[in-house]
């Protein structure tokens, strides 16, 4: 074991992940602790890290880097990350161009035809709809709690226009979960994406090259320590209900590192916090066993390069099996990023525009294929993503592959760019390991979220599984918030007067206060009930 060679008198902090948790944990800390912080991957920002692919010389972005207008904590964070003389990364926001002209009707038709009877079936749904938005916590956790939000409004052969509706326009969210989300959190993503202002941002490049490695070099200029591509392995406790140190490895030299820290803070996925916590940490804190409830989706990026701009009407494929959405990135980057330098060879400068794909079912058969995605080559993942464009041109309207880039590669033509964190195997036609998974909630996990806090006295979380009041499943403003609740918990720990401010997502807009109030209401009624009366409904 090597000890801690800082001679800085501020208590020493392990923050192990480096992603959005883990890097506003540090950014929050770093003038009251001396942080070390480490990140299995090399490149900084988790699941929201972007890349230039080597071999072929073009940007990789896993999805679209959305920032809706309720994310308080994240733009109050991106306000202190300097991005050049007088500027910050919350410059390099721009406003999400809205196409409801497109939209919309790409929306309805998808639901087309209506009949009388399915246009009064709607009305009776939005009603019921709103009744669910006014339901309070309270009421919810104790009569709904395992309620899919389906069974309100879905009912069997019956339009169900409402919650179509609903479905299509959280598409790209409500795609990460299989099973559907329960009543809950569908609640909570309608209050940050509908109810409560509903205005989109888009950084203007890469989310790595405009947001991550700024906050990289800021929190480096700050005194944290950042150790890229170290994988912890272990942390042993001391005997007692602590955390004695902890053990990682270093990929590029595999050398083994263990150090002794005052304090450390998990912003690892649960189920990789679960593999390194010793059985006698797990044994002082039992409970911590519980967050292997919190699933893990396989929701990764395949980007197709082409010669034009696509023209998008909608965002997802929802009549595919492998749930797949999709996004064009010059789109949301702005008609004045550079795409003429990407590419290699004779693709340098006939690249415009990058459609970046998300499947999030990779254990589903592709019509197309007839293989599940996880066993397909990436040729076949391009082949079952040209088919679901073509079978639906309702989401992208000019798709045409014969507009599509293609890169010489020692294995041949490259037609498409498969996410870095799915790892083939030796043959290079099946994917044996995803490094990169997001958190889903089962229906009735949300009450269950672990907050910052543990049983081992020195160990703090920080992840999308813990606790936060955004509660919509892998989100940046959710991984924020979470970082800043485990900043202040080790505040608190130290004795420190300083407070970290937490921002609920829930305080603008008319419609919002409405609906608080309503449910503040209810949460009365609940408790005059409880008090000897009936319970309402």
């Amino acid at each position: 074991m090597t000890a801690n060679p800082r001679s800085d008198a501020r208590p020493t902090l392990l923050i192990a992940g480096g992603g959005i948790a883990g890097m506003t944990a540090a950014h929050e800390l770093h003038r009251h602790f001396a942080i070390t912080l480490i990140e299995r991957n090399r490149r900084l920002g988790g699941k929201c890290r972007s890349w230039l692919d080597p071999e072929a010389q073009v940007p990789v972005e896993h999805g679209w880097r959305f920032f809706n207008a309720t994310y308080h904590n994240l733009f109050d964070t991106l306000r202190r990350i300097p991005f050049g003389a007088g500027r910050s990364v919350f410059d390099n926001l721009r406003r999400k161009r809205q196409r409801p002209g497109i939209y919309v009707p790409a929306l309805l038709k998808r639901h087309a035809p209506f009949r009388a009877r399915d246009l009064w079936e709607a009305g009776r749904d939005a009603i019921r709809l709103l009744r669910i938005l006014g339901w309070s916590d309270e009421r919810i956790r104790r009569f709904h709690a395992t309620d899919l939000f389906e069974t309100h409004l879905a009912r069997p052969g019956r339009k169900n226009l409402v919650h179509g509706l609903i479905r299509d326009f959280l598409g790209i969210i409500w795609s990460t979960d299989k099973s559907g989300f329960d009543v809950q959190v569908t609640r909570n993503m309608l209050d940050n994406f509908v109810v409560n202002r509903l205005r989109l941002f888009n950084l203007n490049g890469p989310t790595s090259d405009t947001f991550i490695e700024p906050w990289r070099r800021h929190l480096e200029d700050r005194g944290v320590e950042i150790l890229a591509g170290a994988r912890l392995s272990a942390l042993r406790g001391d005997g007692g209900a602590r955390v004695g140190s902890a053990a990682w490895v270093d990929d590029a030299s595999s050398d083994v590192h263990e150090r002794s820290f005052d304090y450390y803070l998990s912003a690892i996925p649960n189920d990789a916090l679960l593999t390194v916590l010793g059985s006698d940490l797990l044994d002082a804190a039992g409970e911590l066993r519980s967050i292997d409830r919190f699933e893990r989706a396989w929701q990764n990026g395949v980007m197709v390069y082409t010669r034009s701009r696509q023209d998008l009407r909608m965002n997802s494929f929802h009549e595919h099996p492998w749930k797949i959405t999709v996004v064009s990135q010059a789109e949301h980057w702005g008609v004045d990023h550079d795409f003429s330098r990407y590419g290699t060879g004779d693709s340098v400068g006939t690249i415009a525009d990058v459609l970046s794909y998300v499947v999030t079912d990779w254990n589903a058969v592709g019509p197309a294929t007839g293989k599940i995605a996880r066993d397909c080559s990436p040729d076949e993942i391009y082949e079952e993503l040209c088919f679901a464009s073509e079978a639906d041109p309702a989401v992208v309207a000019n798709f045409d592959r014969r507009d599509h880039v293609a890169f010489p590669s020692p294995a041949g033509a490259r037609r498409c760019v498969v996410d870095e964190s799915l790892r083939y195997g030796t043959k290079g036609s099946r994917i044996v390991a995803n490094e990169d998974t997001v958190v889903t909630c089962p229906p009735g996990t949300f009450h269950a979220m672990p907050r910052a806090e543990t049983p081992i006295r020195n160990l703090f979380l920080a992840s999308t599984y813990c606790f936060n009041a955004f509660g919509c499943c892998a989100t940046m403003e959710g991984a924020n918030e979470t970082g800043r609740r485990a900043a202040g918990a080790l505040l608190r720990a130290v004795g420190s007067d300083e407070r970290v401010p937490v921002f609920d997502g829930k305080r603008a807009g008319l419609v919002m206060r409405l609906l608080l109030a309503r449910r503040r209401r209810d949460a009365r009624r609940l408790g005059a009930a409880n008090a000897g009366g009936s319970i309402p409904a």
